[in-house]
């Protein structure tokens, strides 16, 4: 877990990664889900994806996994799955940082905690509607 994305504590970290020659593996990002709800700010959101993806690259990690989302509300189900909207919103925003993970030596998935994609008839689904369309194989799928 990271405590601050604060630059001061993330340099720190940086430095005794590099001094210690340590390996951060994998980032598991809570907090800054792809897909929003209603009630939410998407714009923080997307601030906060950025500012993870960063540490990454400054961090040389070798994975960034990130909750496709939406969090469920009482209406809907996980196993209702996404509407049309929020999958195309969410593949064009894994494409966004599967390019940048790419372009900076790393790789960036979703993680199958909570919403539709804990459902894997749901990630299946994605997988094989949208991988051919993006050479950087725009998901990796983490547990």
């Amino acid at each position: 877990m990271i405590t601050s994305t604060e630059d001061n504590f993330i340099n720190k970290v940086a430095t005794t990664l590099k001094n210690e020659q340590l390996f951060v593996p994998n980032i598991a990002v809570d907090g800054a889900y792809v897909m929003h709800t209603g009630n939410e700010n998407p714009a923080k959101l997307r601030a906060l994806q950025d500012r993870y993806m960063q540490i990454a690259k400054l961090w040389g990690v070798g994975f960034v996994r990130f909750d496709a989302g939406p969090p469920m509300q009482k209406d809907r189900k996980d196993e209702d799955g996404w509407t049309n909207q929020e999958f195309d919103f969410i593949v064009k925003r894994y494409k966004e940082l599967a390019q940048y993970a790419h372009d900076n030596g790393f790789k960036v998935g979703a993680e199958v905690h909570f919403g539709p994609a804990r459902c894997w008839t749901h990630i299946f689904h994605g997988i094989a509607a949208r991988t051919s369309t993006c050479p950087n194989a725009w998901l990796s799928c983490a547990m």
